[in-house]
């Protein structure tokens, strides 16, 4: 319940509560253990399979909170489906999940406002748990903003001596505040964002007025930079370090913390689950596991002081089913909590006849095991539906002259997600599933007029998803894999090569454009997605600044418009290569399926041996490769 009254102290000094804070994040859609994209159950996801480990957790502990760290209602056919069904009525089934859960709250993050502001008030009003942001506020009275900046919640723990004692939490939600740019249609300039951790320093000493026992921040924000940068999306360090927060509860980035992953830095301990000394963590995505702070409250004169015993990530499948999720050699659903398989059992059934939908046909097979090192029939696809949607918006336009240059990059490209993370579509009939493979977010398509000197800076900025490679040696790794997939952009209607061996600022070659290289001066045109025109990608201000058509439509339309037009024959478009290295090489890692693809890879590679978790390994030459005659379009 809300704090409304001022609960009795104990009189006890030395009483001791112990604790278990769980937290869930970046549940994106998975209330169901099942990859609607492969349609294979999927062991290692959904909430109804992260509930059996919550329930156990609740029975082994006297005392313990539930908190979700944001982005449970976007990102897979489910969460699209519930969104266009969104005024019939009927239950969330995430939010009925998570009741049924009993969360004691959750924040938002950035893709929870993809379906915009009357999706979000329906469905946070449905909450029986406050939803809270911090750093998001109405920019008007009457925008009807649903969510709470704090709150501060009383609970009945159960001490070590057997007597029961209230407890007071105190409740800080945070998203990036690049959210609100990234969300700029949806939202109607009806929020305003703050920063993270100003935000916290005004929030954090007024729960504390309140009577807040113990204040627990709800973030979804990933561990960035050790010092505060205003505006900064990974603000979980500095925020660390505000001043009565006593626990970080994280999310965004979709990694695990604590954990070997991790690296430990300064006031970094990954090993122990502490930033700045105070615990925190961070349990992956898509419910694949559940964090836990382990934690002993004392009282003293001066009220509860928090010791921390644990903090501990705890995986929703066992390792063999884990290795099943990864290969797809499960058939058989795992698993579930039933009262949360029963909130979702319509809209999964629903889900599974709308992805087996056919809407197209393909002659020729769809894969991304190379995207990240060569040209790649997927993001050729994507452009190609892009610049035909690019070209009908600017009709009778003076710049429909301009050269026209299409932004894409590969989402399923392995990396944080696992050795199933990819695009692998036979040639045959296209399903609805196959197109929200290709791209699986309700993003919407933009068009700028820019000066061409802007793209060296965004293409240097792109390359820096290779590691510093030293010529004439082989055995060394090509990848940055603390760099998402969809940082590599890709800049269709192009050509250019990357030589990873100079430094970074100077790795791109000669931009060119229909075999010439374009004057610095020029203007081009650029297609591209909203994400782009946002605070923190290097082309943002130019984007934005140039901008021609501001909303262009969603992409996943764009796309199934154009798979449906005619059957496609997809090619592999040559925009970008490495520069020949002689006598160097690198290795990266792919998914099992490459191997079978290898007559396919844009590049001389070789199969090795130590492919980490699944993921198969290979060697890549520098050799000189030839630019053929699959010229990039503009």
């Amino acid at each position: 319940m809300l704090l409304q009254h001022e609960p009795q102290r104990p009189s006890k000094l030395g009483t001791e509560i112990e604790l278990c804070v769980l937290s869930t994040t970046d549940l994106h859609g998975h209330v169901m253990p099942y990859d609607y994209l492969a349609d294979r159950p999927a062991s290692d996801r959904g909430l109804a399979r992260t509930a059996l480990q919550i329930r156990k957790e609740r029975k082994r502990r006297a005392n313990t909170l539930l908190f979700d760290t944001g982005d449970m209602l976007q990102g897979n056919p489910l969460a699209d489906l519930v969104a266009a069904d969104a005024g019939s009525g009927l239950a969330h089934p995430m939010i009925a999940a998570m009741n049924v859960l009993d969360y004691d709250a959750a924040t938002l993050g950035n893709h929870d406002f993809a379906y915009g502001l009357p999706f979000l008030r329906r469905t946070v009003a449905q909450a029986r748990f406050p939803i809270i942001c911090s750093n998001l506020v109405p920019t008007r009275a009457s925008s009807g903003w649903p969510l709470r900046r704090s709150v501060v919640i009383e609970r009945e723990m159960r001490a070590s001596d057997g007597s029961r004692q209230p407890l007071r939490i105190g409740l800080v939600g945070f998203a990036p505040p690049q959210s609100v740019a990234w969300s700029r249609h949806q939202l109607e300039d009806a929020i305003a964002s703050r920063d993270i951790v100003d935000s916290a320093r005004e929030e954090v000493p007024r729960l504390r007025a309140l009577g807040a026992d113990l204040v627990v921040a709800l973030v979804h924000s990933g561990i960035g930079p050790v010092t505060h940068q205003p505006g900064m999306e990974n603000a979980a360090i500095p925020l660390a370090a505000v001043e009565g927060i006593d626990m970080l509860l994280l999310g965004h980035t979709h990694l695990t913390f604590p954990g070997p992953m991790a690296r430990s830095a300064g006031v970094v301990d990954a090993a122990r689950g502490l930033l700045h000394g105070k615990p925190a963590v961070m349990p992956g995505f898509f419910g694949s596991h559940i964090g836990a702070l382990d934690l002993v409250l004392e009282m003293t004169e001066r009220g509860w002081r928090t010791r921390t015993e644990a903090a501990r990530l705890i995986p929703s499948a066992e390792s063999d089913e884990s290795r099943a999720a990864e290969t797809g050699t499960s058939k058989a659903l795992p698993r579930i909590d039933a009262a949360v398989g029963a909130c979702v059992a319509c809209c999964h059934h629903r889900t599974l006849n709308l992805v087996r939908t056919p809407i197209g046909r393909t002659e020729a097979r769809l894969h991304s095991h190379f995207a990240l090192v060569g040209p790649d029939a997927t993001l050729s696809l994507l452009a190609d539906a892009m610049r035909d949607r690019a070209r009908h918006l600017l009709t009778g336009q003076p710049e429909a002259a301009l050269p026209l240059v299409v932004a894409v990059s590969p989402f399923r490209s392995g990396g944080r997600a696992g050795p199933g993370n990819y695009i692998d579509i036979p040639s045959g009939p296209l399903l609805i599933r196959h197109a929200h493979e290709l791209y699986p977010f309700a993003d919407r398509l933009k068009v700028s007029c820019v000066r061409a000197s802007v793209l060296s800076d965004w293409l240097e900025w792109s390359a820096l998803a290779f590691l510093p490679i030293t010529r004439g040696r082989m055995d060394q790794p090509l990848l940055d894999l603390s760099r998402p997939s969809y940082r590599f952009d890709v800049l269709d209607g192009l050509t250019y090569e990357i030589d990873p061996s100079a430094s970074p600022g100077g790795r791109v070659g000669p931009i060119s454009w229909r075999g010439r290289v374009l004057d610095p001066e020029e203007r081009v045109v650029i297609a591209s997605n909203d994400h782009r025109h946002a605070p923190g990608h290097p082309a943002a201000p130019a984007l934005r600044s140039g901008e021609i058509v501001e909303d262009g439509g969603r992409l996943p339309e764009i796309l199934r418009r154009h798979i449906a037009a005619a059957p496609l024959r997809p090619d592999p478009r040559q925009v970008w290569r490495f520069a020949p290295l002689p006598g160097t090489g690198a290795w990266f890692d792919s998914g099992p399926g490459a191997v079978s693809r290898l007559e396919e890879a844009p590049v001389r590679l070789c199969p090795t041996s130590g492919g980490r978790d699944g993921f198969s390994r290979f060697v890549l030459h520098f050799d000189t490769p030839a630019l053929d005659s699959r010229a990039a379009r503009g």
